[in-house]
């Protein structure tokens, strides 16, 4: 596999549209390379070193899955062949709203008063609080919580993660992620000339910025992180693997894997005394 060959060199007239199957030994690959912009084509090649590759031709143009907001695209044509599938063995309260094409699967548990309304797929053993709303093209993967008094909209989280309460739209988080409450993801850029501007983010690992194409784009939020109470997510950041924001703040701008960002206030005490 040959990264951005120029024409007259390239070995051959194919290339790779972006969809792989590979199994859960590639991330060990990943470990063994550096961090870069080519970190991915660098780890795939010194696998198929060691192991048979096969490839699927195909004509047609797919969804690729090069960004992590592709992967939006993707669930929109999963789910447009979802049919309403509420399993027996979840439990829904009665008072729950089920609108559109909606998966429940064993073990999930939805409290009163909730509203799904799908496209939606609710795995197994996550819960969704009271009074909480689910709507758009929504995956809550097994073990995932959406808190009491919060909507989702539009995202993704992935096995494990949980949200305390509040909004959360056109997202993505990863595994055993903990959000806070009152955490909110902006996904919306202010209007310019009337218009909503398309979303920029900066990339991880990669040191530039991409246009997402979409004038709907909340926070891309890597595993086990964890965020505190009332903290601000801006259009288009990216929170890297293990990081830790604290309580209280806005995040303008990447945060990468490991970091730890907090505000540093300070506490002013006054007694009736010193008032007079």
């Amino acid at each position: 596999m040959v990264e951005k060959p120029d024409a007259k060199e390239a070995p051959s007239r194919h290339k790779v549209v972006g969809m792989y199957l590979l199994s859960p030994e590639f991330f060990d690959y990943m470990d063994k390379v550096e961090t870069t912009e080519y970190q991915y084509e660098e780890a795939l090649s010194l696998q198929m070193k060691n192991n048979p590759a096969s490839v699927l031709k195909i004509e047609e143009e797919t969804n690729s899955i090069k960004y992590p907001w592709d992967l939006f695209s993707v669930m929109k044509e999963l789910s447009s062949n979802m049919e309403r599938d509420i399993s027996e063995r979840a439990d829904v309260a009665d008072s729950t709203q089920i609108h559109g094409e909606v998966i429940i699967e064993d073990g999930a548990t939805v409290y009163e008063n909730a509203v799904i309304k799908g496209p939606a797929y609710i795995g197994k053993d996550v819960t969704v609080g009271n009074n909480t709303v689910v709507r758009d093209h929504v995956a809550l993967e097994q073990g995932a919580t959406i808190g009491a008094n919060a909507e989702v909209k539009n995202s993704i989280f992935q096995p494990g993660s949980s949200l305390h309460s509040e909004y959360f739209g056109d997202s993505i988080v990863g595994r055993d992620t903990k959000i806070g409450a009152g955490t909110i993801t902006a996904n919306r850029k202010f209007r310019e000339d009337g218009a909503r501007p398309e979303v920029d983010s900066n990339l991880i690992g990669k040191d530039y910025e991409e246009n997402t194409a979409r004038t709907f784009m909340g926070a891309v939020v890597g595993d086990n992180v964890d965020i505190g109470i009332d903290v601000l997510l801006m259009p288009g950041v990216q929170i890297g693997s293990d990081a830790r924001i604290g309580p209280g703040t806005i995040v303008y701008e990447n945060v990468q894997n490991g970091e730890t960002v907090f505000v540093d206030q300070e506490t002013i005490r006054k007694n009736s005394d010193s008032n007079r």
